[in-house]
Order: structure tokens, then C-alpha cells, then sequence
């Protein structure tokens, strides 16, 4: 069992601290408490998906794939230190029909699809489409504050990586050089 200890919105450092104070107390328990960020804007369904999702092991494959695809798609991950990348991401299951981002929401997380079959329905008119494994869903939001203007469906059922939208966008956010890119273009061809 995880505990995790929010960061709330109106004193940040209190989540910290309080870890802090559990860890000194009962450093036996230390594995078992991780400070996130404030999750309580979240709509209710993913603040659950999130809570039962898993943990990625820094060290392990699922990390050394994250890293490798999402540097495949646009953003510089050789900058990260994984101990700190991967604290608050989290893995999860969608099942077929399940919303996994309600139009208007809170964007409390980036989600990472592991595979095909969500589809985005956007909200102002615009057509519906597949999305991309391994493209981050969810960043305009993130980096924006603003609520969701589209909601994402499972088509069938599929894997997420979940990482709450400030640890996204402060830790994960970075975008390929023009040189990266044209080198990541070049390897393509």
C-alpha cells in the first residue's frame, strides 16, 4: 500500500513536510509514502484511476520504453533523472467505453497511451480521431490551466501512463531543439 500525501494548493511545502515528519517517525514505512501534486480539482474518475493505478519502477522496462518513445515523439527526455521523472507517474488500464478525459474538466494529468484505441471527440464542431500511442494527451490543458475541450474514449481496452499535469509540465516539458529534431527526422528516413 502507497500513501499519498497531496500537495495542497494554498501551502505546497505542507505535503512535503508531513512526509518528512513520517518518514523520520517510521522510516520502515518510508517506500510506502509519495508526495503529489494537488489532485483535488481532478474529476472524480480519474482522481480514482489515478489512486488504484501503479507505480513505474525507475529502473525498470516500462521506464526505459517511456523514455525512448516519448524522446521518439517530440520531447527531450535525456535530461531526466528518473528517480524524480517517474515519482508521480502512474500506470492504468482503460477499459473499452470508459471515459478517460471529460470535455470541461479539470486537466489534473497528462496521460501517455501505451497503444492504439482512444479517440478523441473535440468539443467547437471539429471531427473525431484516433489518437497516437506514445504522443502526451492532455499538455495544452496542462500548460494552459484550462478546462478540457475534447473528451477521449476507449475504443477498446488500453494501457496509460498518468502523470499529474504540474509534475508534466514542470519535469517532463521539454520540447526537441530544431537541431534534435532534424536529427530524430534524419534517423527516420
Amino acid at each position: 500500500m502507497t500513501v499519498l500525501l497531496e500537495r495542497p494548493s494554498d501551502e505546497p511545502a505542507f505535503g512535503d513536510l508531513v512526509a518528512q515528519i513520517v518518514r523520520a517517525r517510521s522510516p520502515e514505512r518510508a517506500h510506502a509514502v509519495a508526495v503529489v501534486h494537488d489532485l483535488q480539482s481532478a474529476h472524480p474518475a480519474e482522481r480514482q484511476r489515478y489512486e488504484h493505478a501503479r507505480s513505474v519502477d525507475p529502473g525498470g522496462r516500462l521506464a526505459d520504453s517511456v523514455l525512448r518513445h516519448v524522446g521518439e515523439h517530440g520531447s527531450d527526455t535525456s535530461h531526466l533523472d528518473r528517480a524524480t521523472a517517474f515519482t508521480e507517474m502512474r500506470w492504468a488500464r482503460v477499459a473499452a467505453g470508459d471515459v478517460l478525459v471529460a470535455a470541461g474538466s479539470f486537466p489534473a494529468f497528462v496521460y501517455i497511451p501505451l497503444g492504439p484505441g482512444l479517440k478523441v471527440h473535440p468539443t467547437g464542431g471539429y471531427p473525431s480521431a484516433e489518437l497516437h500511442p506514445w504522443v502526451p494527451l492532455g499538455l495544452t490543458g496542462a500548460v494552459r490551466r484550462a478546462p478540457r475541450n475534447a473528451e477521449i474514449v476507449a475504443e477498446r481496452e488500453v494501457q496509460v501512463l498518468m502523470i499529474p499535469s504540474e509534475e508534466y509540465v514542470s519535469v517532463w516539458l521539454r520540447p526537441l531543439q530544431p537541431h534534435q529534431l532534424a536529427e530524430l527526422l534524419a534517423r527516420q528516413d
